[in-house]
């Protein structure tokens, strides 16, 4: 089911509510909660030449120092929030634009989680230890991603369709002859 789009009188495009839309943000927020819900797991180790080996959290990873939660937040629970934005936006550039955007954050974030699993987790190392909760946020994450992509797509459609309408009518409207004078 693909939005319908229509033009005003000023020529810029203007498309159907976002409850049209393939996917809702629900799906975003449903993932979003996934990925939550793996925060308080462990994550991964880290370890010194003097100390024991300490398992982290995805709690602990993201507080871990006050300039790391701001960007946590900006790339986890930015995609959501950019998504509820572009639901409830009627004009299918803003659309594009802020699931592109959602897209581009999401990927960060589907990438560290991954970087996460795969060195927090020593998986890279000798030990025969790996962590789930990072797999498991990475996918749901990555979901995200693919979900906003679909959505930049599904508008960036509707964009050009609209476009080439307009550009028909205006060709059809110049090639047609001119009223006969009566």
């Amino acid at each position: 089911m693909e939005p319908e789009s229509t033009s005003n009188e000023s020529g810029s495009v203007v498309d159907t509510p976002g409850r049209n839309r393939p996917w809702s943000p629900f799906v975003r927020l449903a993932l979003l909660g996934t990925f939550l819900a793996t925060l308080p797991f462990p994550w991964g180790e880290s370890s010194s030449c003097n100390g024991p080996v300490h398992v982290y959290t995805g709690y602990e990873q993201a507080t871990k120092s006050s300039g790391t939660l701001l960007p946590f937040l900006v790339i986890f629970i930015g995609p959501f929030l950019l998504g509820l934005i572009a639901y409830f936006t009627r004009a299918a550039w803003i659309k594009f634009g802020l699931d592109f955007i959602a897209a581009l954050f999401s990927s960060f974030g589907a990438f560290y989680c991954f970087v996460s699993a795969a060195f927090g987790g020593s998986l890279l190392e000798r030990h025969n230890r790996v962590y789930l909760a990072p797999w498991i946020a990475m996918v749901a994450v990555f979901l995200m991603s693919i979900d906003a992509l679909w959505n930049a797509a599904s508008q960036l459609q509707v964009l050009v369709r609209s476009h080439r309408e307009l550009h028909k009518a205006k060709n059809s409207a110049r090639d047609a002859p001119p009223p006969s004078p009566d």
